[in-house]
C-alpha cells in the first residue's frame, strides 16, 4: 500500500524557528530519517503558497520577506518571524535545504514529490501579511473579483483565464523542475480550486494547461533519462470537482496524470469519499488515492479536533476496502505550531504516536488489528456557488438512516454504533438496526471524551461485513443526533 506524506511550505521553518533549533545540514538530513523505516513510501515537498520556500524569480521567497521594510504602501518588519531562519540557511550559508531532503528521500528508499500549490490564498484579505505575496495586491486584474470588491476569502485567488496567470505559475513549475531531479511533480489544486470567476469554469483551459505541463515533464524526463510522474490533489467529490474546471477523466484518457488523490481541503477529513465512482471514472490508467486530513469535526459549524490514530487507521481501513490504491496522509507534520486544536485521546500532533502510526497504517494486517473509529463528517469542498451541507445534525423520527464505511470487520471484532444527542434520551427506548441486525445498548462509555461529551449512547454488536455499515435508528420521540461514528475493536 502506498502512503503519501507532505511537508508544506512553512512548517519545518516555522516550529525550528520557534524552537530555536540552529539549522544545518545534519539536521535537515535528520529530519528525513526520522522516516526512514515507516510507512511512507512518497513524500510531497510543497514549496510554495503565494511565497516560495525556495529560490524563485516569480514570487515573493521567505528570504524576499526577511529583507522586506515597506510592503505596498505599509511598513513591515519580518526579521521576528521564520524568515530570519530561512534567510540565514539559504542565503548566509548557501544551504539548499530542499536539496539535502530530495538527496536524503532517494538514499532511505522514499519516492521524492515535488509540489506546487496552485492558487493557494493564505492571508490574502490582508494588505500586507508574511505569508502573502506582495504580487497579490500588484494585480488587481488578476483576481476571481476583479469587476467587484474582493471581500471573500477566496475572491483574490487568481483567475486562469487571464494568460499571464497560467504564465507565472508554469513558469515557477518549470524553473522548479529544472532545479530539483524529483520522482514526480504534484500539482495541489486543494489550495485552492477556484480558478474562474463564477459561471466562466472552462475545463478546456485546465485541460491544455495540464497538457503543457505534461509536455514539459516528458521534456525534462527525456534529459534526466527518467519519467516524471504527475499526481494532481482535487476535490473530493468529482461532480465538484467538474464543475470547478477540471476533467479529470479526460485527464486519464490523453495520459495526463499517473495519480489522482481526491481531497478534503481542510476543515475536516472526509470519512465518505465516493471511490467507487472516482475508479469508474478513471478506469485503471491511474493510481487512484484518497486524503485524510488531519481535522476533523461532524458539521460545518462546530469547532474541529485533532484526529486520533483510531479515526486515522479507521478511515484507512475503509478507504482500501473500497478500493483507494494508496492514501495520503495530509498535515500529519511531525511539530506542534501554534495551530493547535482540540485534541483526542491519541493525538496525532504527539511525535510518538504520529511515528508507531505511520510504521503500521500501510501495511493491510497490521491496520486491520487497530482499534478503529469511522465517525460522520462533510464534504467541505463545494462550487463557489453552492452551500456546504452535512449530514449531522439529524432529526431522528420514527426510522432514520445514515451509512458509514467501515472496511473489513470480522465477528472477532466488537463492533459499536456511538451517537450524541441534543437532548437527553432513554436508550432503551431506541431500536438500533447494523445491517439489518439489532444492536444492544451498553452502558459502557466507549466514546473518545476529548471530541464528544455528554449524552452519548453505545450500542454493540458482533458483526461482519467487508465495506460498510447501514444504521437504522427507530424511535417513536423525535430527538436529534449531533454526532455519530461506528467503533470497532
Amino acid at each position: 500500500m502506498r502512503v503519501f506524506f507532505n511537508e508544506d511550505w512553512e512548517h519545518f521553518w516555522k516550529t525550528r524557528y520557534k524552537k530555536g533549533i540552529e539549522v544545518n545540514k545534519q539536521v535537515l538530513r535528520d529530519f528525513i530519517l526520522k522516516y526512514k523505516d515507516t510507512s511512507v513510501t512518497d513524500f510531497s515537498l510543497n514549496v510554495n503558497a503565494t511565497t516560495s520556500s525556495t529560490p524563485t524569480k516569480f514570487m515573493d521567497t521567505w528570504g524576499t520577506k526577511y529583507l522586506k521594510k515597506e510592503e505596498n504602501g505599509e511598513a513591515v518588519d519580518y526579521s521576528n518571524t521564520h524568515a530570519t531562519l530561512w534567510y540565514d540557511v539559504f542565503v548566509r550559508r548557501g544551504i539548499d535545504a530542499y536539496q539535502i531532503w530530495i538527496d536524503t528521500l532517494k538514499e532511505i528508499g522514499v519516492r521524492p514529490w515535488l509540489s506546487i500549490r496552485m492558487n493557494d490564498c493564505h492571508f490574502n484579505w490582508m494588505h500586507a501579511a508574511l505569508l502573502k505575496s506582495e504580487e497579490v495586491e500588484k494585480h488587481p486584474d488578476w483576481w476571481l473579483a476583479k469587476y467587484r470588491n474582493a471581500n471573500g476569502y477566496f475572491d483574490k485567488c487568481f483567475d486562469y483565464t487571464v494568460p499571464e496567470v497560467r504564465d507565472r505559475i508554469f513558469g515557477y513549475i518549470k524553473e522548479q523542475l529544472e532545479r530539483y531531479d524529483v520522482y514526480g511533480l504534484e500539482l495541489d489544486f486543494t489550495r485552492e480550486p477556484y480558478c474562474f470567476p463564477y459561471g466562466k469554469q472552462d475545463r478546456k483551459i485546465i485541460l491544455s494547461f495540464m497538457e503543457k505541463v505534461k509536455n514539459l515533464t516528458l521534456e525534462i524526463g527525456e534529459k534526466r533519462g527518467k519519467e516524471i510522474k504527475i499526481s494532481i490533489l482535487c476535490q473530493a467529490n468529482p461532480i465538484n470537482a467538474y464543475h470547478n474546471g477540471f476533467d479529470l477523466s479526460e485527464m486519464t484518457k490523453r495520459g495526463i496524470v499517473d495519480v489522482v488523490i481526491a481531497s478534503p481541503r481542510w476543515h475536516t477529513t472526509n470519512t465518505d469519499i465516493p471511490i467507487e465512482i472516482w475508479k469508474q471514472l478513471l478506469g485503471d490508467k491511474v493510481v487512484f488515492g484518497c486524503m485524510q486530513q488531519m481535522l476533523v469535526k461532524p458539521t460545518y459549524f462546530c469547532k474541529p479536533y485533532t484526529v486520533s490514530a483510531d479515526i486515522s487507521f479507521g478511515e484507512a481501513t475503509a478507504n482500501v476496502a473500497r478500493g483507494a490504491e494508496c492514501i495520503y496522509l495530509y498535515n500529519y507534520m511531525d511539530m506542534k505550531s501554534e495551530l493547535e486544536f482540540n485534541h483526542s485521546t491519541s493525538v496525532l500532533r504527539d511525535e510518538t504516536v504520529l511515528f508507531n502510526l505511520l510504521k503500521e497504517i500501510g501495511d493491510d494486517k497490521l491496520r486491520e488489528k487497530h482499534v478503529r473509529r469511522i465517525p460522520i463528517t462533510f464534504d467541505d469542498f463545494v462550487n463557489g456557488y453552492e452551500h456546504i451541507l452535512s449530514t449531522l445534525p439529524m432529526k431522528i423520527s420514527v426510522v432514520s438512516s445514515v451509512r458509514i464505511p467501515t472496511g473489513k470487520i470480522t465477528k472477532n471484532n466488537q463492533t459499536y454504533f456511538i451517537m450524541q444527542t441534543e437532548e437527553k434520551i432513554e436508550p432503551n427506548d431506541l431500536s438500533i438496526y447494523l445491517n439489518g441486525v439489532k444492536a444492544e445498548y451498553v452502558s459502557e462509555h466507549k466514546e473518545d471524551s476529548n471530541i464528544v461529551k455528554g449524552n452519548v449512547y453505545s450500542f454493540a454488536l458482533n458483526l461482519e461485513t467487508e465495506t460498510q455499515i447501514g444504521v437504522e435508528i427507530c424511535s417513536d420521540n423525535a430527538f436529534v443526533m449531533k454526532y455519530a461514528e461506528i467503533l470497532v475493536e
